[in-house]
This record gives structure tokens, C-alpha cells and sequence, in this order.
């Protein structure tokens, strides 16, 4: 969804459901080598929910120049990274938050960002690895940059 209520400024969202399901009788080894019925379970990595919002306003700084203020933010609910939810391969909700502010030309743009600004410790994926070693990779931390653009 996108909408533009007033004059510069910029709303989009977007929201997404996912309900799945093993139907029937699937059974096989779950990654402790342990015989298992997954009949019913959800699919790894298919979270239930997932959304994001963005919001920009723009304004003229100058005759030559529009400034830009925006945020963004992303969500996505629990998942494990198995079959057999098991525990140890939950991979827990988050939401993220994204800031931005610059300036843009016909040809140049500045710009100033912050991502994952509340530096939100999160896990992307889970597995296990070699039996007994459980591995975990973390998302990106709050990170911040400048941006320089000049269009050709």
C-alpha cells in the first residue's frame, strides 16, 4: 500500500500473511538423527508475519535542492530454522528501524543513514553443525553512513 496524504509526504506498507502446513503423514530424520512425524508442522523459516512501513517527507531546502526525512520499519515473527521445532532453532521475532535525511538534486544527492538504530540483537538463521556444535548468525548491528550520488 502506498499513499501520499498531504503534499511531500509518503507513506507505504505492506503486511504479509503465511499459514503453512505439512498435510498428510511426512515423517523422516529431524537433525538429530531422530525419527520424527512432521505431520502439521509449519515449514522452516516461514514465519507467520512479516510487515513493513516506511514513511519520507520531502521539502524544498533551496531552489536548487529537496530535502528528505524518512524512517523505515520491519518486522518478522517467530520461525525456527528445522523440522521438529525443536527449541534450540527458534529464531526469535525482530523489528528493525531505519533513518535517513538528505539532500537531492536534478544530478547530486547527500545523504545521512542509520540502520537497526536501536541496535536490535537479532538471529537470522540457526543450526546445528557437526552434532554437538549449535550455530547462530547474528543480523547486521546498528551500522551509519554517508552517501554521495552524482547522476550522470
Amino acid at each position: 500500500m502506498s499513499a501520499t496524504p498531504i503534499d511531500g509526504l509518503t507513506l507505504r506498507g505492506s503486511v504479509s500473511y503465511i499459514d503453512s502446513e505439512i498435510q498428510g503423514g511426512f515423517s523422516n530424520f529431524n537433525y538429530l538423527g531422530q525419527f520424527q512425524n512432521f505431520s502439521g508442522e509449519p515449514f522452516p523459516h516461514t514465519p507467520e508475519w512479516q510487515g513493513n512501513g516506511d514513511v519520507e517527507y520531502r521539502f524544498d531546502a533551496t531552489d536548487n535542492y529537496e530535502a528528505f526525512l524518512g524512517a523505515n520499519v520491519a518486522f518478522r515473527s517467530e520461525t525456527n530454522a528445522g523440522f521438529g521445532q525443536l527449541p534450540e532453532l527458534i529464531i526469535e521475532d525482530y523489528t528493525l528501524i531505519d533513518l535517513r535525511a538528505g539532500l537531492e538534486s536534478d544530478v547530486w544527492r547527500f545523504q545521512v543513514w542509520g540502520k537497526n538504530v536501536t541496535d536490535k540483537y537479532y538471529f537470522t538463521e540457526t543450526t546445528r553443525l557437526f552434532g554437538d556444535s549449535l550455530v547462530r548468525y547474528a543480523g547486521q548491528p546498528a551500522t551509519y553512513g554517508v552517501t554521495v550520488g552524482y547522476k550522470f
